[in-house]
């Protein structure tokens, strides 16, 4: 710590120096111990997915229907931090179990019994990887896999009949069949150039692997779901399939039985998941199943019309053993070639490291004349990690003997030839975001810094470049000011050039296969895709006319600890007899404020109030009760013991830049200081989402209370440290320097952390 007085010591010494003689133009100002590049976290979770796992779900407070798919569809085609928990909240309510590759449930449908399949954890992740990359494929491409180019199979199981019994299920009076297949229809409007799949050819029905993941699932679903209601003694195919108890047990449909670690990730019977016999599998939604088991007779003619096609005649297939064999090939494939493709996209880790030149800080000139200050340069090293390696290549041998296709693994290393966008971030609020950053952001090859290449490296390099001050402050007395420049690095970003760069993402799937051709970029979808986005500052030490007033900064934030705080809340009765419901309460907070002080200029000090600072102020609140209320004698029109599963709660946010005074009060004498801090921010903007979610009952009117109400609302900061002797201090007859940290802990259980760097001298 001594050495860190000491530096703060040599900057008074300098600003001294510059006030005691305006000959002395260029004062020596040392270089912080501890100025340093930092990296932003974001809320990265689909790169983060291998180490750490899956998110908690978002909540969607309404119960499905193909109108809640419209707003659903557009919020996860955002592609932002919101978007993994949202998809996964939209599988649970379209009936799907999230399970992980022990079959362990890790979040069970939120509506009722579900639809009685599941996906992989690997599967959530990377279907929207995928998909946010660009790729896709059509209906056509599926149906023709899946059919294997068998002329019998291809007249019941091709494009215009899924799109067909997508059509139909849209209207479907369930509604978890009507919110999958509106999902689906929606993914497609929410491209940048949009697909209707309601008018389009198959061959033209472009799909995300997020669309074409529901698709197959629901295919898979209904080939298990048939097969089983339509057997009969005369057919038995005992390679695929063996029965126990009494039942039939899908179990091979798609690979061999292998002995491996993943021998249950390579089963799609594993996807069947229910929780108990008898849950009920909904209505069929392959229109090739429907003819199977509606209709008994060899011949039978039956009509259909399909939209813009007219109507189509067919006669109703029996399946001979071949034909099933035949069928179970092409889900294998299918299902092989979407499972591959989403296991690499979420085990794959894109790692991003910034290197910025020493030493540091970046100094920025004291002269209003171009060029500026000093120039530092920045490498960006790009490189894949594949994590999970071991189970990534049985998984692959596995598929490779079910499918007799070789699956190759992308190599770790440097991500080389793939498309780079650097973004300087601009701060402040109206004309001055423009202005007051205190750096460039420049290309070394002088194109544009947002459409950059990796070398053979996997390395990109640009300049970062202090900016001309306003106005010549070099025969002016001046104190250091700390800024950060702030700098987003993001690789395979929008800029993409599709027919150049969009092969060499596409290798990143590792398939050398032919299923796998079932997969391309889709201009339509490009346009979103970042595999995975860095944010660093750079301190840069600016210049402010010397004055009475303190410049510097504070950090504040507070928090709950533990965050999120876990009550466990016990029912009680009202007169009824009904019950409030036993569970659990979980209440999380976080507040935070960045401030950037601005003092004024020594001629402004008589004249004019204190400048307000620059405060970057977010938060993050939610206080959710999850619950269920049991033997409950009166609900509904009938009385009985009815029973309730529901969450219910309030999730707010806000992030906003305002300029606000900062109240900094010091009182010191040569020998003792005290110190205090206090900030408002005014009302922000603050969106709030109010929700009740009715997971499961068999109450009539306990369903009707579902609802989810975003709206707006104002939140305010008001925080203070009180008057204390905190930190550290040092005093010349010429200014002061003060640095410190103080943590207040609150009643409640928060706790307030106070961060300071701040500086003054006296004119």
């Amino acid at each position: 710590m001594k050495i860190k007085l000491t530096v703060l010591l040599f900057i008074l010494v300098s600003a001294s120096c510059a006030l005691v003689s305006a000959q002395i133009r260029k004062p020596v100002v040392p270089q912080k111990t501890d100025d340093k590049v930092e990296r932003i976290e974001t809320d990265d979770f689909e790169n983060d997915f291998a180490e750490k796992g899956l998110p908690e779900p978002g909540i969607i407070g309404f119960n499905p229907t193909a109108q809640l798919a419209k707003p659903i569809a557009a919020k996860i085609s955002r592609y932002d931090e919101e978007s993994l928990p949202l998809l996964i909240a939209a599988l649970q309510k379209a009936g799907f179990y999230i399970i992980d590759q022990n079959q362990k449930t890790l979040y069970a449908p939120t509506y009722g019994e579900g639809v009685g399949m599941a996906f992989y954890d690997f599967e959530v992740v990377g279907m929207l990887k995928a998909s946010k990359l660009g790729a896709g494929t059509t209906v056509a491409k599926i149906a023709n896999l899946i059919s294997q180019k068998d002329s019998t199979l291809q007249t019941h199981v091709n494009g215009r009949f899924i799109l067909y019994d997508l059509n139909l299920a849209l209207k479907s009076a369930d509604p978890q069949i009507a919110f999958l297949a509106g999902l689906i229809f929606e993914f497609g409007r929410n491209f940048p150039a949009p697909v209707d799949l309601e008018t389009v050819s198959p061959e033209n029905a472009k799909i995300n692997i997020i669309q074409a993941s529901l698709i197959e699932r629901m295919f898979l679903r209904d080939f298990i779901a048939s097969y089983e209601n339509s057997l009969s003694s005369s057919f038995y195919p005992s390679n695929l399939f063996e029965r126990q108890t009494n039942r039939v047990n899908f179990v091979n449909a798609s690979w061999k039985r292998m002995f491996s670690p993943c021998e249950t990730v390579t089963e799609i019977s594993n996807l069947q998941k229910t929780e108990k016999n008898g849950k009920k599998i909904v209505e069929t939604v392959a229109i090739f199943w429907q003819l199977a088991n509606d209709y008994d007779k060899v011949g039978t003619k039956i009509k259909i019309p399909i939209p813009s096609t007219g109507d189509i005649k067919f006669e109703k297939l029996i399946l001979s053993e071949e034909k099933y064999k035949k069928y179970a090939d092409g889900m294998k494939k299918m299902n092989a070639a979407l499972g591959w493709a989403k296991l690499i996209m979420a085990l794959m880790n894109v790692k991003i490291k910034v290197d910025v030149q020493d030493p540091m800080p970046l100094v920025r000139v004291k002269h209003n004349r171009k060029p500026g200050g000093e120039t530092k340069l920045v490498t960006g090293q790009f490189s894949l990690d594949i994590k999970n390696s071991e189970m990534l290549n049985c998984v692959g041998k596995a598929l490779g003997i079910a499918t007799n296709v070789k699956f190759s693994v992308p190599k770790n290393g440097p991500l080389t030839d793939k498309p780079v966008s650097w973004e300087l971030i601009d701060s402040g609020e109206g004309p001055e975001k423009f202005t007051d950053n205190p750096v460039y952001l420049d290309a070394l090859n002088a194109t544009d810094t947002s459409k950059q290449k990796t070398n053979a490296q996997g390395e990109n390099k640009v300049n970062l470049t202090g900016k001309p001050q306003k106005e010549n402050l070099e025969n002016q007395p001046v104190v250091p000011l700390p800024k950060k420049a702030v700098v987003r690095v993001s690789i395979a970003t929008e800029k993409m050039d599709l027919g150049e760069d969009a092969p060499t993402i596409m290798g990143l799937f590792g398939a050398e296969i032919d299923p796998l051709s079932l997969f391309s970029m889709i201009p339509n979808i490009l346009g979103k895709a970042k595999l995975s986005v860095a944010g660093f500052s750079v301190p840069v030490r600016d210049w402010q006319p010397c004055s009475d007033d303190w410049s510097g900064t504070i950090d504040y934030k507070r928090e709950l600890v533990p965050n999120p705080k876990i009550i466990v809340v016990k029912a009680n009765r009202s007169s009824n007899g009904n019950s409030t419901g036993d569970g659990v309460r979980k209440i999380s907070r976080i507040d935070e404020a960045s401030i950037t002080l601005n003092p004024r200029l020594p001629e402004e000090m008589e004249t004019k109030p204190p400048n307000p600072a620059q405060i970057f102020a977010r938060g993050k609140h939610s206080d959710i009760f999850e619950g269920s209320r049991e033997g409950d004698p009166c609900c509904g029109p009938v009385e009985g013991s009815y029973s309730t599963k529901f969450r219910t709660g309030a999730i707010g946010s806000y992030s906003q830049i305002v300029n606000q005074p900062v109240n900094v009060v010091f009182r010191g004498t040569e020998r003792d200081y005290s110190l205090s801090f206090g900030f408002f921010t005014d009302k922000m903007k603050y969106n709030l989402n109010n929700f009740t979610e009715i997971s499961s009952t068999n109450c009539p009117l306990e369903s009707d209370d579902a609802k989810s109400n975003d709206g707006e609302s104002t939140f305010f900061l008001q925080p203070s440290l009180p008057d204390g002797r905190y930190g550290e201090r040092f005093s010349t007859p010429r200014g002061d320097a003060l640095k410190g940290s103080k943590e207040v802990i609150h009643p409640n259980g928060s706790v307030e952390t106070w961060n300071w760097e701040l500086i003054r001298c006296k004119s």
